[in-house]
């Protein structure tokens, strides 16, 4: 394969923002007070995850990797989203997730789109149960380290580098691409740093501008 594609998972190939508040919708968590210190630089990424499982720890002890994925089971996906990955790699695209979602729905995702990698972060379970530790693989906020990481360790350079997301934390892979596309984006400012924006929710719209 000669072409590549990064997808944003949240809000890109599925119907929701952020697969970390998915779950805290469903357990009926509020980890407000964990982004504020996040944000204020209170606390770094490592810790702000281990919070977040620990609201989630709170409300069931028993807690455990198979308990998310019956979460994300009911997680909806945008429109036409299988059809579209099918499309891109059968014009010779590889497709590759970078999220900072957990690994569970990135995993899930994976499988029912037929992505062919993905880089997410780790939920860690110990004895069937979650511990409240995350392994973290990469930093949201630097999402191109983890692409030219991966473009590094997969030993092919790609004639035509594509990415897509959705928010700030995206706009680091645009900047390494050779085209980049602002789907439905939740903050308008990242139209300045996209190649191309598109609104909505069917992602089949973006195969009029790679294929």
């Amino acid at each position: 394969m000669e072409k590549v594609i990064f997808f944003d998972m949240d809000g890109v190939l599925t119907d929701c923002r952020s697969g970390w508040y998915f779950v805290h919708r469903n357990l009926g968590v509020d980890n407000s007070r964990n982004i504020e210190l996040y944000n204020k630089g209170l606390i770094d990424y490592e810790r702000f995850v281990e919070m977040d499982i620990s609201l989630w720890m709170d409300k069931d002890k028993d807690m455990s990797r198979k308990k998310l994925y019956d979460i994300y089971k009911n997680i909806p996906f945008n429109k036409n989203a299988e059809k579209t990955v099918k499309e891109l790699k059968e014009h010779g695209y590889l497709t590759v997730i970078i999220t900072g979602s957990p690994d569970i729905l990135a995993e899930m995702v994976s499988e029912r789109l037929g992505i062919d990698y993905h880089i997410s972060n780790i939920i860690e379970e110990k004895d069937g149960k979650l511990t409240t530790r995350g392994i973290i693989r990469l930093d949201p906020y630097r999402k191109d380290i983890a692409m030219l990481s991966f473009l590094y360790s997969y030993g092919k350079r790609f004639k035509k580098i594509v990415s897509i997301g959705d928010g700030f934390v995206d706009i680091p892979m645009f900047v390494h691409s050779d085209i980049s596309i602002a789907f439905n984006p939740f903050i308008e400012k990242i139209r300045d740093f996209a190649d191309y924006t598109i609104y909505g929710n069917d992602l089949e719209k973006i195969l009029d501008l790679l294929v």
